[in-house]
């Protein structure tokens, strides 16, 4: 007898189905995730910065910490960060990385000249080539960028600020830094910038009476066009239909037909878009900033507390412009105490040189950043030249100023964050956290020890000088 054995196979319901269907689906989105993650990182350039000490000034300082840079931007900053085996590293560990600075009032390579008045429309991208600027002794001292400023006296033009390196295409960073004013001599340039002030406000008075005129004159030509019209439907309306009575037809509506001996109305005279009046363009940039068509400030120079009086009462001619000062003091002594609590109530921006002077006419030591910051004022640092000697000298006098009792966190600032603030570039520079350009540089000591020097410059995200000493 023969014994048949039934083998059953099962088939997998659909629910088992769709499920494997499903899992199938997830792990090819999933390999699809990495392989584009994968691409995505080989297209990106990414370095890496493993510094013994990072201050970000945006936040604390890090030891032992690094910095990931993507693309020139800085993508992450802190302790134990994830980035690619393939990433640039670079060993930093026996140093200090910190945002690279901006000289504020650099005439680097500009030609020499003299010319006083009103010249607001004059550009200091005009009087330059950038490519036959040497910047070795600004990257040697740890300046990624400087703010070029046009020469002379009253309101001699407009500054800008660009990278001391890099490529040609990513050196220019601010076209429109601000409008350097002076007023050191206040017999000449008060009367000056008052001047300045009332011819724009003139200019843009007469622009404002030339559009009303021409909107009154349009309105009126409109009016006249439409009277017309009506006039000619009005008279073309009498007699029968064309049709019959009984037709039911409504007459046909034609369009208004000048009678016998009559004009056909004359096209508008007044042109339909606004052309204004020519207007003085050497106040032209000033008229935008009472108008507040542009945001660059007016950048007074001052030196001394009757300075500072006058300009505060020249600006009552216009009270609501961007106004910062640079309080550039010509000697050792100085009475800018007199009008510490003035500035402090304006709350005006202050550029300063970081130095202990003494009060006139007396030998009491005077610690001018530290009394502004301690009535509130927000300070920011500039060397007094683009002299090498000046520029070497920037941190040293800066930790002077430290030791005397300026808060070291505020010097910090004063030397980064507040630079790139006070042209208007602290959205890219001044601190190193996420999407920040890295534009670092690297000591080999602390930023106060005046004994520490920049050992390396990154623009961009690559170094671009490097003491080989």
């Amino acid at each position: 007898m023969t014994t048949h054995t039934n083998t059953l196979t099962r088939r997998p319901s659909p629910v088992t189905r769709w499920f494997d269907r499903a899992a199938g689906a997830a792990a090819a989105i999933a390999l699809a995730c990495l392989a584009s993650t994968a691409t995505a990182q080989a297209d990106e350039q990414f370095t890496v910065i493993k510094a013994g000490r990072i201050i970000t000034v945006s936040g604390e300082e890090i030891t032992d910490g690094e910095i990931v840079i993507v693309d020139g931007k800085v993508r992450l900053v802190g302790r134990n960060l994830e980035y690619p085996a393939a990433a640039t590293v670079i060993d930093a560990r026996r140093q200090t990385v910190m945002p690279g600075m901006i000289h504020l009032r650099s005439r680097a390579g500009l030609p020499g000249y003299t010319r006083s008045g009103v010249h607001t429309d004059w550009h200091v991208n005009d009087e330059l080539y950038l490519d036959e600027i040497d910047f070795s002794e600004h990257l040697r001292h740890g300046f990624t960028s400087v703010c070029l400023m046009p020469a002379g006296t009253g309101l001699p033009g407009m500054s800008a600020v660009y990278r001391t390196a890099g490529p040609r295409e990513s050196r220019l960073l601010q076209k429109d830094a601000y409008l350097r004013v002076t007023m050191s001599n206040t017999g000449t340039d008060k009367p000056v910038l008052r001047g300045a002030i009332r011819k724009a406000k003139e200019e843009i008075a007469k622009v404002a009476k030339a559009r009303q005129e021409w909107e009154e004159k349009r309105r009126a030509e409109q009016q006249q066009q439409q009277q017309q019209q009506q006039g000619g439907q009005s008279g073309g309306t009498g007699g029968g239909g064309s049709g019959g009575a009984g037709s039911g037809a409504a007459p046909t509506q034609q369009p208004p037909q000048p009678q016998p001996g009559q004009q056909p109305p004359a096209p508008p005279a007044t042109p339909a878009q606004f052309t204004p009046p020519a207007i003085d363009k050497s106040h032209e940039p000033l008229m935008n900033l009472i108008e507040k068509k542009a945001a660059h400030p007016l950048v007074l120079e001052v030196s001394s507390a009757s300075d500072v009086l006058h300009a505060f009462d020249v600006l009552k001619e216009e009270p609501n412009l961007p106004v910062r000062m640079y309080v550039g003091v010509r000697s050792q002594s100085n009475d800018l105490h007199y009008v510490l609590p003035l500035l402090a109530e304006r709350k005006t921006p202050l550029l300063v040189e970081p130095f202990i002077s003494s009060i006139a006419e007396t030998t009491i030591r005077f610690n001018l950043p530290a009394e502004l910051a301690a009535n509130g004022c927000d300070i920011t640092f500039v060397p007094p030249s683009d002299a090498s000697v000046s520029m070497r000298n920037f941190r040293a006098t800066t930790a002077d100023v430290v030791r005397a009792g300026l808060p070291r966190n505020i010097a910090i600032k004063a030397l980064t964050l507040n630079q790139a603030r006070f042209v208007g570039l602290d959205s890219r520079l001044g601190t190193i956290e996420k999407g920040k350009d890295a534009d670092l540089i690297f000591l080999d000591g602390d930023v106060l020890d005046p004994a520490s020097r920049v050992k390396r410059v990154m623009v961009g995200g690559e170094i671009v000088w490097e003491d080989t000493k």
